[in-house]
């Protein structure tokens, strides 16, 4: 146990994250706009990456610049703005 965090300082709403917003997450069905909804104020940043899709790659997809790809990313600063930690 880390020095100084007690049993009772382990609940859910007092541990922060990183959302990770890319296409490994988004793939696997997570969706960033519903956990700032679902979880307000847990997250302190985000990890971004946008790709395209692109049959050449062995993944299938490409990474992109910020908004030149598939993510809504007006939607998730949206949700991310309210409900910052």
């Amino acid at each position: 146990m880390a020095a100084g965090l007690r049993h009772d300082d382990r609940r859910p709403q007092s541990r922060h994250h990183q959302v990770a917003v890319s296409v490994s997450t988004l793939q696997q069905g997570y969706d960033p706009v519903t956990y700032f909804e679902k979880y307000p104020g847990r997250f302190l940043s985000m990890h971004c990456q946008d790709w395209v899709k692109d049959s050449s790659t062995k993944s299938g997809f490409r990474q992109v610049p910020l908004g030149k790809g598939v993510v809504d990313w007006k939607a998730v600063f949206t949700a991310a703005k309210k409900t910052v930690a």
